[in-house]
């Protein structure tokens, strides 16, 4: 186990996922939710692998960055584009540990997370509808797609619009990137069915008696699962690859963008803390 998270990673992976899953542990003489954090990498000849993984207290923004860090320390490197859900640690720890590299957020995360935003009646109809717009060709078809859910139900399911529009630009990065490689990497859900099936196990377990039993013995089927890839040898894509490196210039760019989107939004929260404290400050 020890020399399989140590192990340096070797090669070039444009693709990064990031999730998480929440077993239970005792600790100090309490049964606590922790997190195995778990990275897979999808290499420049369209391979995938369990690049790593690390059991921590939470899913903090500082412990997500640790495990980023940790990935770029033992050789991560040529990240194009880093895919998960909205948590928002995750995106901040890859900005920081990745500066060149945009986030795209999970196209089936913000279908589900519009969908629950919204009135029951309406969420079977909202969770397929998305779909649409994800499979257009060209982002101006997808805006317009957009446009026309948010016209249609933005009187019946206001938030739900709001979590769709706020959302989009994030979960449509991957529009720069050659169509072969889109569907590969706009969702986790390679990932997602990694996690479903330690989680599987982790449910026979229960409560597991400490963090070092959380590593060796749900850590141990994401190093099974990988040498299963391996033997298999898939690829998920092949030539469509090499394509995406001329549109490194571009997909940097988003990666500004949405710096300097972090940055004012981290600023409007500190103004608005600030002024909600003052005004506490000043109530009698």
């Amino acid at each position: 186990m020890e020399a399989y998270l140590a192990r340096p990673i070797e090669g070039r992976f444009p693709f990064l996922m990031l999730d998480a899953t929440s077993p239970k542990a005792g600790v100090n003489h309490r049964i606590v939710s922790g997190a195995l954090m778990i990275a897979v990498g999808l290499g420049a000849d369209g391979h995938k692998e369990v690049l790593g993984f690390g059991v921590y207290d939470s899913e903090s923004n500082a412990n997500w960055l640790d495990f980023a860090v940790g990935l770029k320390r033992r050789g991560l490197s040529g990240v194009r584009l880093v895919t998960s859900d909205a948590r928002e640690g995750i995106p901040l720890a890859a900005a920081e540990a990745f500066p060149d590299a945009p986030w795209q957020r999970c196209q089936a995360h913000l279908a589900r997370n519009v969908a629950d935003a919204c009135p029951k009646r309406l969420r079977a109809g909202l969770r397929q509808e998305p779909a649409e717009m994800f499979n257009c060709a060209t982002i101006a078809q997808a805006r317009a797609r957009r446009d026309e859910k948010v016209s249609d139900y933005a009187a019946l399911a206001p938030k739900a619009m709001e979590c769709l529009d706020l959302g989009f630009d994030d979960a449509m990065t991957v529009m720069e990137l050659p169509e072969g490689v889109r569907r590969v990497v706009r969702t986790t859900n390679i990932l997602e069915r990694l996690n479903r099936e330690v989680g599987r196990r982790a449910n026979v377990v229960g409560v597991f008696p400490s963090d070092g039993s959380v590593r060796r013995l749900a850590g141990s089927f994401p190093i099974e699962e990988n040498d299963r890839w391996q033997q298999k040898g898939k690829l998920y894509y092949s030539p469509a690859v090499i394509e995406a490196e001329a549109r490194v210039p571009r997909l940097v760019r988003i990666t500004r963008r949405q710096a300097e989107l972090r940055k004012a939004a981290l600023e409007n929260r500190d103004y608005e803390f600030t002024h909600r404290l003052g005004l506490d400050l000043a109530t009698p």
